[in-house]
Formats: C-alpha cells, sequence, structure tokens
C-alpha cells in the first residue's frame, strides 16, 4: 500500500469515528462507506431520528487527507472545479472535509459544494471542525431543512 493510500485512509476512519459520536447526547448519522470504485465521493450520510432510525434525508462526503508537520498548518487539497461541478450534479448536499493527520492526532473540518460554489477547493479553512458538536448538529439541521423544503435542487450552506 502506498503511504497516499495509508493517509487518505486514516482520514477516512476519522470521519467514520468522529460522525459516530453523539451530537448532544444522540447518535445524529449513520455513516455509509461508498467504496474505492464510487465516483468523486467516499460517504454517504444518513440522518437518524430520534429512535436512531435513518430518517430518509441524507448527504454525500468527499474526504481528503493532508499529512502534516504540525496540526496549525494549513490544509492543502486538490478538488477541482470539474470535481465541483460533477458534486453539484448530484442535487444533494454535499461537502468537502480536509482531514490533517499528524502522528497520531487527526482534525477535520468541512466546507459545502453548494450552489455558490464554482471553483475548485485547493485549501480547507479551518472554521467548521468536524470535531463541534454546535458544527454537528447545525449540519444536521441543514441537510433535514433541504430536504424537508419545497424548492429542491437549490442546496445552499451556511458552510461555505
Amino acid at each position: 500500500m502506498s503511504k497516499n493510500d495509508e493517509v487518505g485512509r486514516i482520514g477516512e476512519a476519522f470521519i467514520q469515528y468522529v460522525l459516530q459520536k453523539p451530537v448532544f447526547g444522540s447518535a445524529r448519522f449513520k455513516v455509509t462507506p461508498l467504496g474505492e470504485k464510487y465516483q468523486l465521493f467516499d460517504f454517504m450520510v444518513n440522518l437518524l431520528d430520534n429512535k436512531s432510525s435513518m430518517s430518509g434525508p441524507f448527504f454525500l462526503l468527499q474526504v481528503k487527507t493532508h499529512e502534516v508537520a504540525s496540526l496549525s498548518d494549513a490544509i492543502n487539497i486538490e478538488f477541482t472545479a470539474v470535481e465541483v461541478m460533477a458534486a453539484k450534479e448530484r442535487m444533494v448536499p454535499s461537502y468537502l472535509v480536509g482531514v490533517q493527520t499528524c502522528g497520531r492526532d487527526q482534525r477535520g473540518y468541512f466546507i459545502a459544494l453548494d450552489r455558490d460554489r464554482e471553483a475548485g477547493v485547493y485549501s480547507v479553512p479551518k472554521r467548521h471542525s468536524m470535531d463541534s458538536e454546535p458544527n454537528m448538529k447545525s449540519l444536521y439541521e441543514e441537510v433535514g431543512d433541504f430536504f424537508a423544503s419545497s424548492v429542491k435542487n437549490q442546496f445552499e450552506s451556511m458552510f461555505s
């Protein structure tokens, strides 16, 4: 296995771990790996209702992992404009996660691939941490609101 594959697997394992953590006391997400053969996205994430059952709404995640010397380093990744447009064609909420791995520590930050994004992404800002309960609650609500809305195919996110 190449070094890049090892780093990528660490990032994907981190995402599965962090999304299974309770959000204000309850499990909110069911993470399903899409496998290496799925084009563009790594995970489909279903929202869980109050009975821990999949409630219908879901989102797609692409994970890009960057090995760094320090967790204060920038998260440099590559997600081209062509990939951004392909993500938007799915017409469901989708997000790009930049994961930093430094030794045994990982941090993940995400941005939306919403209707306003057109350019490629080459660095993920450290504004929206995957390990923040308020961010995860807002993410849950944003995806739920998208599916509850009568206006589909116009995904607009607060996580730009």
